[in-house]
């Protein structure tokens, strides 16, 4: 193992280090072995991929990849040699990070690790094209799904993809059915109940600092299905996840909905550590107490919300849906149940339950069925 990942470094380095070369060079000083493929996919990206099944050693490029994993696979930890950027997670702590794609990302640390898998996000920015050269050359595949950038349309083919790769079509399978499922009971209901559409704000940063508000196709996604206009969908700055926003054209769009998206268990998270409910509804307090923003109308009706950037971000993406729906249109939707909807996702398809909260509001009532108790979960 030590000597295949030595030669995968020497090939790769020299990759990196003779950018000037021909390709017919680089297939000339390429001497690594590839290992048989077993099977071949078709990645999100629409690459064809050839891939040793069922792989053993995989390196995920975003920490919110996992679940998709758990959903097939009950031993999914000990596959993981390591991931890109954790935020923080504590189920990551321990395990080696490769750093950022464009930034801190470490080739040698990479295939010091000797994956046969790297499991990556479906948008192939110039950063990844590189990567993706070097890894083509040394044998190790790479799998595009996507969770995050168009949600709507591919949550359930990255997960039939990954159902293909690691040979649970079985499993994955049965979680598209429940995916699906919940999708549908939402977005019939839109379609049947002609809500009025709520102007909405998601806010990317904790408090008022030059406001950055979600604006990429991956939130559009959501809010288009739950019938929600986003104010800062409108705003310039195509293919950039945020939209920086004046406060006066925040003023001036008055939603009736604020949504706060803090990041996994990191120092400024609303939920604080260990994560609370209580923190996360004080730090929201907090938020609407801010000067800039009492005034407009989400805080005037206490419909302020924070949901946690994991649940845009991976297969159980349709607790984020249900949540928007359940916040934009509380009467049409008094009986979700988003805790229910969770509970049923850690009990049927997960060995290590994802434990919350990873969301809150203002007002509690907010996130419970009509007529129940309120009731802190774990």
């Amino acid at each position: 193992m030590q000597a295949r990942a030595a030669n995968r470094r020497r090939s790769a380095f020299g990759f990196l280090a003779c950018s000037r070369l021909t390709l017919s060079m680089w297939i000339m000083l390429w001497g690594a072995c590839v290992a048989q493929a077993q099977i071949l996919v078709t990645d999100i990206a629409g690459r064809q991929v050839e891939i040793a099944a069922p792989p053993q050693r995989v390196i995920l490029s975003a920490p919110y990849y996992f679940p998709a994993l758990e959903i097939l696979r009950s031993d999914a930890a000990d596959l993981i040699m390591g991931v890109s950027g954790a935020y923080g997670m504590a189920e990551f702590e321990k395990t080696p990070h490769v750093g950022w794609v464009g930034s801190s990302f470490s080739i040698e640390t990479f295939l010091e690790l000797d994956p046969d898998l790297l499991i990556a996000d479906g948008a192939r920015t110039a950063d990844w094209l590189a990567v993706e050269a070097v890894l083509e050359r040394v044998g190790i595949p790479i799998v595009y799904v996507d969770f995050a950038n168009d949600p709507a349309r591919n949550t359930v083919p990255s997960i039939e993809i990954l159902g293909r790769v690691f040979g649970e079509e079985e499993r994955a399978s049965q979680f598209i059915e429940f995916h699906k499922s919940h999708v549908a009971r939402i977005t019939s209901r839109i379609k049947t109940g002609h809500p009025v559409p709520q102007k909405l704000i998601m806010n990317l940063r904790r408090g008022w600092d030059g406001c950055c508000a979600a604006r990429r196709e991956g939130v559009k996604a959501y809010l288009d299905l739950v019938g929600v206009d986003n104010i800062a969908e409108d705003i310039p700055g195509a293919g950039s996840p945020g939209a920086e926003l004046s406060l006066e054209y925040i003023i001036a769009s008055d939603p009736q909905i604020f949504v706060a998206v803090t990041a996994t268990q990191s120092p400024t998270s609303f939920f604080g550590t260990p994560r609370s409910l209580e923190r996360a509804v004080s730090s929201l307090q907090k938020l609407a107490n801010e000067e800039e923003f009492q005034g407009l109308a989400a805080m005037r009706s206490r419909r302020v919300h924070v949901v946690d950037i994991s649940l845009m971000r991976s297969p159980f993406n349709v607790l984020l849906l249900e949540l928007l729906a359940k916040w934009a249109h509380p009467d049409l939707f008094a009986d979700l149940d988003p805790q229910a909807t969770l509970d049923e996702l850690n009990e049927r398809f997960l060995t290590t339950p994802m434990k919350g909260p990873f969301w809150a509001s203002l007002d509690p009532a907010a996130d419970r069925p009509a007529g129940q108790p309120y009731d802190e979960h774990p």
